[in-house]
Formats: C-alpha cells, structure tokens, sequence
C-alpha cells in the first residue's frame, strides 16, 4: 500500500530543476530506515511507513489536477520502494513533468522504460551514497547504465574517501546522466569538494548546496 505523508507546493532544493516551484508529493517509507544513514536524512518524520495516510493514486491525481502546478516531484522516504509508488511515478509521467528521488537501492529499470515513452520531460535524481553512509553495498551499480542524459546521480559525500570513491566510480562507470555533487551538512566543506573537482578536471559535474535547508 502507498502512505502520503504531505503534499504542497514549495521550491525545489537540489538537483537539476533547483529553484523552480513544484508541486511535492511526499510518500511514507524508507528501505534504509535501520542504516547509518538516517542521521543524515532531512526528513525523519517520513521514513517510517506508520506515517501519513492511506492513499490511492487516483487521489493524488486529483490533488495534482486541482492545482495548476506541471512540475511535481515524488520523495520520500523512498518513494520507488513499493509497487504502488512506481505505478504513481508513471502514472503522473503520463501527464507531469515528474522528478523521482530515489535513494540508489532500487532498479530503475521499470520507471525509467516508462520515461522514455511519455510526451512529458520527467527524470530520475537518484542518489550514490559513499562509504561513509554505510549504504554502499545496497547501491545498484546497473542503474549507472540504465540513467539518460535526462536523469541525474546525485553523489552525497561526506568524507575524502566517498570523493575518491565517486571519481573511481565516474571513471570506471562513465554514466550518461547529470552528475551533481551534494556535501553532507557538517561533515565536509563544500570548498573541500571545489578543490578536488579543480584538482581532478572535473568540469561536467556540478557541486549544490542543498537550497532548501539554506
């Protein structure tokens, strides 16, 4: 079953459309919730799946038609990680520009195959977490491939070492997608990340500031 946890309209805080209005849809639900890495999550209060309400897609359809927003983004918690919340990403693709957040764990496959075939301009950010989340081996590295140029890998790095994982894994993978670098609050300065993109020759991919918490 799919648990909306909020619904509203604000600005968007990072990836590729940061600092565009749109319409978020929050869904209740992390299959990260008992790792490292919920200490750095912004938004605790969605990762349980006791959270929120019952809904159906054809009510968040509505909520969607009842305004004149045609930007929406899907989150979490995570939003892929039930059946009910890829069958909503598609199903608002249909008609949206849609952006899903997802946290790197699951195949993207299904959605992405979706993406390619609908009229509207909807991709995944989709996030690669470094060694010092203590999530790394529950990334998916097939959806390295599968991401278009449409779709954007956010890496999240808190630690030397998640920077030189992330050029390893760039090197190694060469992904299609947008690549955005995102520090952890408190754990890394973003000036540490612009040094090493300078050192590295690093100049396809973009450091952000996560805007909302700004």
């Amino acid at each position: 079953s799919m648990r909306l946890v909020e619904s509203f309209m604000s600005v968007e805080g990072e990836s590729k459309r940061a600092g565009s209005v749109v319409r978020f849809v929050r869904l209740a639900g992390c299959n990260f919730k008992d790792s490292p890495c919920w200490g750095m999550c912004d938004t605790m209060y969605g990762i349980d799946t006791s959270c929120g309400s019952e809904t159906s897609i054809e009510e968040i359809m509505d909520i969607m038609a009842g305004g004149t927003a045609n930007k929406v983004t899907v989150t979490g918690g995570e939003p892929l990680m039930t059946e009910e919340g890829k069958e909503l990403v598609k199903t608002l693709a249909g008609k949206y520009e849609v952006n899903v957040e997802t946290n790197g764990s699951i195949l993207l496959d299904d959605v992405i195959d979706v993406f390619r075939s609908v009229p509207t301009d909807s991709f995944v950010t989709m996030d690669w977490k470094g060694e010092s989340s203590g999530n790394l081996d529950r990334m998916v590295p097939y959806n390295l491939m599968l991401l278009r140029e449409e779709d954007v890998i956010k890496f999240v790095i808190g630690s030397e070492e998640d920077l030189h994982g992330m050029l390893a894994l760039l090197r190694a993978s060469r992904p299609k997608a947008q690549v955005y670098i995102s520090p952890l609050f408190g754990k890394i300065e973003p000036s540490r990340i612009v040094e090493f993109m300078i050192e590295n020759d690093m100049y396809n991919e973009k450091v952000q500031i996560q805007m909302h918490k700004v």
